[in-house]
């Protein structure tokens, strides 16, 4: 990919327009896939990033972030970054979309926002993800499909209860680290016990699957902190609303707190932005869904490891692994 990489900038700059040159780039270190950003000449937005999908199934990716960006900016108020030009090809060529640049500060696993901002921070989060399980919802489950500017599901699972063990079966067969192996047929277990109080047929909306403070950009303002961008959309899939719910909580705030305190407050102001939005329902058995909603989240991170922390040193992993392995059996001992 670094020969082309050069091409790729050269072809994304000239789709933005006769007379745009650029004047220089930067790598951006950080995600799966290549970010740019790049610094033009003249044009309405003099700053753009460039984002080279380098990581599995790019082109489906990138066709599905360009109508998702698209959509969102038009028919909701979630910020998102507007598709300037977009090189979706159907060789082996990987694909490319140049996006405004969101001004901002990016969380990241170091540096994270300051107790101050955090409380307005997960108030906006909530109140985003909330107006998107509202506002976008879907006839069936499945994976995106798209025909022209529109997208639908294109209805291949039967019930979300088959999309949730499709879930599991990822994870299951995904894991390498030995330290989690147990954990998959724990996690099929405790649906099997549960699956009495599964909702059948929720109705299908927009999962984000990612929401994640290192998939936002903020500003600090004088009343506390302000969502500017929520980024890659790569995942999003039709399904249940409590899933995404549930599975944001552990990402936005478990995963990364550990003051019992401060958690309560995150988790007060996250649900309560929600709330403004689409109400959650309030029962054991929706409780008893988040949890195991947040098992499975577990096992895919863990499935997930090596992208995520395979770069680090053995020491980062080895604290990153244990922490997975503690939020799973504190997580599987509240179920029956």
């Amino acid at each position: 990919m670094e020969n082309n990489t050069d091409i790729l900038i050269s072809d994304a700059v000239a789709a933005l327009g006769e007379g745009v040159e650029l004047i220089s780039y930067e790598r951006i270190n950080k995600g799966l896939n290549t970010l740019y950003r790049l610094n033009l000449n003249q044009y309405s937005e003099r700053i753009v990033v460039l984002k080279i999908y380098t990581f599995n199934n790019g082109t489906r990716y990138a066709q599905k972030e360009s109508h998702l960006y698209q959509y969102l900016s038009e028919n909701t108020s979630i910020p998102v970054p507007g598709i300037l030009a977009a090189g979706i090809p159907q060789t082996s060529s990987p694909p490319w979309l140049v996006m405004t640049a969101i001004p901002g500060n990016e969380f990241n696993k170091i540096e994270l926002p300051s107790e101050g901002i955090l409380p307005s921070i997960m108030r906006q989060a909530g109140k985003y993800l909330g107006e998107l399980h509202q506002k976008v919802t879907f006839e069936s489950y499945g994976r995106l499909e798209f025909s022209g500017d529109s997208f639908q599901s294109d209805g291949c699972y039967q019930s979300w209860e088959e999309e949730l063990e499709s879930f599991i079966e990822m994870g299951t067969k995904g894991i390498t680290n030995k330290k989690f192996n147990h954990y998959p047929e724990r996690v099929r277990t405790t649906m099997a016990e549960l699956s009495p109080i599964l909702e059948s047929n929720p109705n299908p909306v927009l999962m984000h699957q990612d929401y994640r403070l290192g998939n936002m950009i903020f500003e600090q303002k004088q009343d506390g902190g302000q969502i500017t961008g929520i980024l890659d959309w790569e995942r999003s899939i039709p399904g249940h609303s409590e899933y995404d719910l549930s599975s944001s909580e552990y990402l936005l705030i478990d995963r990364l707190y550990s003051d019992s305190h401060l958690c309560e407050v995150l988790r007060e102001e996250f649900f309560g932005g929600y709330c403004e939005k689409k109400q959650i329902p309030d029962s054991s058995a929706s409780d008893k869904r988040f949890s195991l909603y947040r098992a499975v989240n577990i096992l895919l991170l863990m499935r997930a490891f090596e992208d995520i922390w395979g770069t680090y040193d053995k020491s980062r992993q080895n604290e990153a692994a244990n922490r997975l392995s503690r939020d799973m059996e504190a997580t599987l001992s509240s179920l029956p």
